[in-house]
């Protein structure tokens, strides 16, 4: 009656044994894969970070760009605009000359 009794408690010790060496096999396996989240969770924030810096960054050049583009149209349209009071001038010239008798045409 003791030996069984004392089996008994060996084998309910053994077990006790493998459920808590099971239940710490679980507990690291959870713990490794909240770690393997958090970190697929902060390379995906960098990666966001870095795409919006990228966006950004590519929204500044287009905006350099459209100013680079209206800076030309605006240095063309005021050097069209000297030539065509350059020739106003001439031909209000030609004119009062024509007027004066000066210049026939």
């Amino acid at each position: 009656m003791k030996i069984r009794i004392a089996k008994e408690k060996k084998e309910e010790k053994k077990r006790k044994k493998i459920r808590i060496a099971k239940e710490e096999k679980e507990k690291k396996k959870r713990n490794r894969d909240i770690t393997k989240e958090r970190e697929e969770e902060k390379e995906e924030e960098k990666k966001n970070i870095m795409m919006k810096s990228d966006r950004m960054r590519i929204g500044s050049e287009e905006k350099d760009e459209e100013k680079m583009r209206k800076e030309t149209i605006i240095t063309a349209f005021d050097e069209l605009k000297e030539e065509a009071e350059k020739m106003h001038n001439t031909t209000t010239n030609l004119l009062e000359w024509n007027e004066n008798g000066r210049l026939q045409w």
